[in-house]
């Protein structure tokens, strides 16, 4: 029986296929993030090549049952597609990525292109986007949680676990991508500027507490699909590169920025609201306030005689 002869490693290769740019000292080649992703894709890819050798010849894959070596196989091929769509998202090369998943054996591909992935500034700007889906998000959760008494329960905690995902993917694909200067502005400005925690304050402030918890309800049950891959990728311990966790506020912090945005807004406008809804309650009626003219009093300023009583 023969087997497929495994991938050259890519962190081999990225060395070998680094190069300069015609007046520049930046080296074209995969940082270590995106090495470390090609690395894991030959990994999975060479097993699950193996697996399916083994299958065509007739054999058997160790002790495995028939229903749950398909199964397996069934799960390497999602995890071989989900890094490969993560590589994507990272900014890895179409070629590169077939090539550790053993589509192009041929040859090693060449320099590390420049083309090959969507423009840089595409890929920048799916990261914004999620970005603020997940502040989004993190704002209803804020909200819900001024409006919801009693323990926190299991939809709470099942809620807050999908939002880690969340952010975890930001992190992962950001550090693929390793944006910098205004690119890290773009997807997220700085933690400190009220602005920007006001964005996503706003629209939750005066959220009926019905459609807020529609809506909370809503986030909690979608189906992400690229969060839900990533989850299964970080279970089965294939993101091995350490994630950019200084772009974007993990969700706890970004729901406490939230929360005191929102307490802050009820705490100076509560007074006016008080005023604004009693003056609203009283009858509108019509008052004159005529000043005070003093009339001329003969005896005024006069002091009656002291009644002494019989004269001796």
């Amino acid at each position: 029986m023969t087997t497929p002869h495994p991938t050259p490693g890519p962190v081999r290769i990225g060395a070998q296929t680094s190069t300069v740019s015609s007046g520049s000292d930046r080296v074209r080649g995969p940082n270590a993030a995106q090495v470390a992703l090609l690395r894991r894709l030959r990994e999975v890819s060479d097993g699950l090549h193996r697996m399916q050798e083994t299958g065509r010849l007739g054999g058997e894959f160790g002790h495995f049952p028939t229903e749950l070596w398909h199964d397996y196989l069934d799960e390497m091929h999602d995890r071989a597609d989900a890094l490969t769509a993560l590589g994507r998202a990272g900014g890895i090369p179409a070629q590169w990525l077939g090539y550790a998943r053993g589509h192009s054996t041929a040859q090693v591909p060449g320099r590390w292109p420049e083309t090959g992935a969507p423009p840089r500034a595409e890929l920048i700007g799916a990261v914004a986007e999620q970005a603020r889906e997940f502040g989004q998000i993190a704002a209803v959760h804020a909200a819900y949680q001024l409006h919801t008494t009693g323990e926190f329960d299991r939809a709470q905690e099942a809620f807050a676990e999908k939002l880690g995902q969340h952010w975890d993917r930001i992190a992962t694909v950001a550090a693929l991508l390793r944006p910098v200067g205004t690119e890290r502005e773009q997807i997220w400005p700085a933690a400190e500027d009220p602005v920007w925690i006001e964005a996503f304050a706003d629209p939750v402030r005066d959220t009926d507490p019905g459609d807020l918890a529609q809506r909370w309800h809503t986030h909690l049950s979608a189906p992400d699909a690229d969060v839900a891959a990533h989850a299964t990728l970080a279970d089965y311990g294939d993101l091995t590169w350490d994630p950019d966790r200084e772009l974007v506020p993990p969700p706890q912090s970004l729901i406490t920025q939230v929360s005191a945005a929102l307490r802050a807004q009820h705490t100076v406008g509560g007074g006016a609201t008080i005023d604004a809804n009693i003056g609203a309650a009283l009858p509108e009626m019509a008052r004159e306030f005529t000043p005070e003219i003093p009339t001329s009093d003969p005896h005024r300023g006069v002091v009656p005689a002291l009644d002494t009583g019989p004269q001796p």
